[in-house]
């Protein structure tokens, strides 16, 4: 047997080894791409805002194509010392249900030894996608009281809500979810190549 025999990776010559370095240029160009796609996907195409009473649907809303996202937005009108808890619901053509959201809002102020207070919450949001293209409506319904005390009808009866309905231009998540896969190996093979994390660690302790 040949004393001086090559072990099995000695055979593969520079030009058939694998460049990491410009392998992870790729992966890292690839990712920049994917996420400056998933910002312009996110982006709203157009926008439309309605007022809204409880057991009026508003709207139109008109998508044009399968899985629209929309970025809902309700602000309440909030009297102070009272709360509501709010359901709006996205309505079809026919004003039949498809699914509901919904969160509480309040506002209340008052006075202790520190001097007056206030403290209120009369928004909040919510991202939806609507799975077929039509006409859409959205209606809230509403259970409202004073603060501390049970709902009143006539609280309830007299509530008001602006919503903002953005149409975006898509879904931004499968653009984002490759773009971070691809930067994350994009980094994995360049430190495998030019150990640029490792050199930046040894540098720190050394200066340490």
């Amino acid at each position: 047997m040949n004393a001086h025999a090559r072990g099995p990776w000695s055979s593969v010559s520079d030009d058939d080894k694998i460049n990491f370095g410009k392998l992870a240029m790729v992966f890292l160009v690839f990712a920049v791409i994917s996420l400056i796609t998933a910002a312009v996907w996110s982006g709203n195409q157009s926008t439309q805002s309605f007022t809204v009473s409880p057991g009026k649907p508003a709207g139109p809303i008109t998508t044009t194509s399968s899985d629209t996202v929309l970025n809902i937005g309700l602000a309440h009108a909030t009297p102070n010392q009272t709360w509501a808890s709010i359901e709006a619901s996205i309505l079809d053509s026919r004003q039949k249900r498809l699914f509901s959201f919904g969160d509480e809002v309040f506002a209340e102020s008052g006075r202790d030894s520190e001097g007056s207070w206030s403290e209120s919450k009369t928004t909040f949001d919510m991202k939806v996608t609507i799975p077929d293209p039509g006409t859409y409506f959205i209606n809230i319904g509403v259970t409202a009281g004073r603060v501390g005390q049970k709902a009143d009808p006539a609280i309830s009866s007299q509530a008001r809500s602006r919503v903002v309905v953005a149409i975006q231009r898509g879904s931004s998540i499968p653009h984002l979810v490759v773009g971070i896969l691809a930067l994350i190996i994009g980094l994995i093979l360049n430190e495998m190549q030019n150990r640029t994390f490792t050199r930046l660690i040894e540098a720190w302790v050394e200066d340490d």
